[in-house]
């Protein structure tokens, strides 16, 4: 292998919803890394934490519904188990730790109705009687139309 370089693809990631596309988002919802990247190539990384950090910043700004509080619960109670762990010194509870994060990761994941996204999308558009391209769109640009429309 003389003279062979070997190189890493930088990878890209949207970190928010001020920029990434709401396709992507809906994309995401069904826990589909490869749309969480700008630039490079998908690989099969797991981007759970990256996706957790840009879902929890769409739900400080729009809101929470049921379905998110009950996230947020499940959240909590992984935290709390951690830190019991952790202080108590607990190795018992790395179990418990598994099964409420594979609950959670269930729980996130969420099949969006491309006929629901494409009817809001048309909703918009003769609302606001403008074109609006959920692949280039803004996540957060699109659901405060929604949100200006309640």
């Amino acid at each position: 292998m003389s003279g062979a370089k070997s190189y890493k693809s930088k990878i890209e990631l949207y970190t928010s919803i001020d920029d990434l596309p709401v396709f992507n988002f809906w994309e995401l919802c069904s826990l589909n890394f490869e749309y969480l990247i700008k630039k490079g190539q998908f690989t099969g990384q797991d981007f759970t934490d990256k996706w957790y950090k840009i879902y929890d910043e769409f739900l400080e700004i729009f809101g929470t519904s049921a379905e998110f509080r009950m996230i947020a619960d499940a959240k909590k109670r992984i935290a709390l188990l951690q830190c019991k762990r952790l202080i108590q010194g607990m190795k018992s509870l790395d179990s418990a730790i598994r099964v409420e994060e594979r609950q959670l990761q269930e729980q996130m994941v969420t099949k969006v109705d491309p006929l629901s996204t494409e009817k809001q999308v048309i909703y918009l558009e003769q609302h606001y009687k403008t074109s609006i391209d959920p692949k280039t769109c803004p996540t957060k640009k699109f659901y405060t139309y929604i949100k200006m429309l309640a």
